[in-house]
């Protein structure tokens, strides 16, 4: 596996593999490396000769094999990027494209760059897919979707990068209004950028004034309802998510709630029993920033027992959102878990 950061440096040195797969389920990574394979590999005036780019959804897998075994004609390498590889899947002329590729991933032209842009979880059991992240010259990179851990220091860095600084707060507000969607939250700090002028210190009303309000609700909000109690938010907002499950997955919510009272367990039995401090129990558990505040807030407000009530409920939640005990669909299961919680 490779970072984004390092395939932004081979490019930028011009030392390229033969074979790059971007996968995963965040499309704003993938998306933005394949930008700028095409904005750098090939010189403009010859792309006309050495650059081809396919699409999944009516995939020749045939004509695509053909462009990848051509050499240069006009420079040194040859570019073809294959976007939404994905939906050649669901091809019935394409389906086994990647089996159909195998010989090519096995000894690939060296002066051609292959970019595969898969926006899907690459199902790991596949022999083809196992093949290709052992491949010394494959370079794999997984798009996921940040973490609450990672969202501050990603939000940091694309205000970095758009010339601009933001206050904690700012930062705060960034997360509760777009959540974990990248593509908006770079589109939304450039919006920012372009209203306030370069090295701009950015504050949370000039977030508030200048950032659009989404009302899909995402699971930092739920975090901050649930750490203060407050029973209608609770409501407004898992509800919204519970129509919402394309983009909140149950699984996902239950998981990530999960992990935020497990870890409210942990602050908890830090400062009641341990005797430490809250800023001591946060450094002790790495907490970022944002998420002390959520746990500061809930630590009066939640007592161990219904804290570990609330895990045994996500524990029953999650084997039914796996089909174990009961056949209702996400939404109702998201409705109910919801109005438990809310209590």
């Amino acid at each position: 596996m490779v970072r984004f950061e390092e395939i932004m440096a081979e490019l930028r040195s011009g030392q390229l593999a033969p074979i790059y797969i971007l996968a995963g389920e965040e499309p704003w990574y993938i998306d933005r490396l394949s930008d700028a394979f095409e904005n750098s590999v090939v010189e403009e005036d010859h792309k006309a000769f050495d650059f081809s780019k396919h699409f999944g959804k009516g995939l020749v897998k045939q004509s695509l094999l053909a462009d990848l075994r051509s050499f240069p004609l006009m420079g040194s390498r040859r570019l073809v990027i294959l976007r939404e590889a994905q939906d050649a899947e669901k091809e019935k002329d394409s389906s086994d494209f990647l089996e159909y590729l195998t010989s090519y991933f096995q000894q690939p032209t060296r002066s051609t760059v292959f970019v595969m842009c898969y926006k899907a979880k690459p199902d790991k059991r596949r022999t083809v897919w196992k093949t290709l992240m052992q491949l010394p010259y494959v370079r794999f990179f997984l798009s996921d979707k940040p973490r609450e851990q990672q969202l501050p220091a990603v939000i940091n860095s694309l205000a970095i990068e758009a010339g601009i600084h933001l206050h904690p707060d700012a930062v705060l507000a960034l997360m509760e209004l777009v959540g974990t969607d990248m593509a908006r939250l770079d589109n939304e700090i450039r919006k920012l950028a372009l209203a306030t002028g370069p090295g701009a210190q950015i504050d949370r009303e000039t977030v508030l004034d200048k950032v659009s309000f989404s009302r899909q609700y995402n699971i930092f909000e739920l975090y901050r309802a649930l750490a203060h109690k407050n029973k209608s938010q609770i409501l407004q907002i898992g509800l919204n998510m519970a129509r919402n499950s394309r983009e909140n997955p149950l699984i996902r919510n239950i998981n990530q709630l999960f992990s935020f009272f497990s870890n409210l367990l942990l602050f908890m039995y830090y400062i009641k029993r341990e005797k430490l401090s809250p800023d001591q129990a946060a450094q002790t558990m790495n907490l970022n920033f944002y998420s002390r505040q959520d746990y500061i807030a809930a630590l009066n407000r939640y007592s161990f027992e219904q804290v570990q009530h609330i895990l045994a409920l996500l524990m029953e939640y999650d084997l039914k959102a796996k089909g174990v005990g009961a056949r209702a669909d996400e939404e109702v299961l998201m409705t109910e878990l919801t109005i438990h919680l809310a209590k």
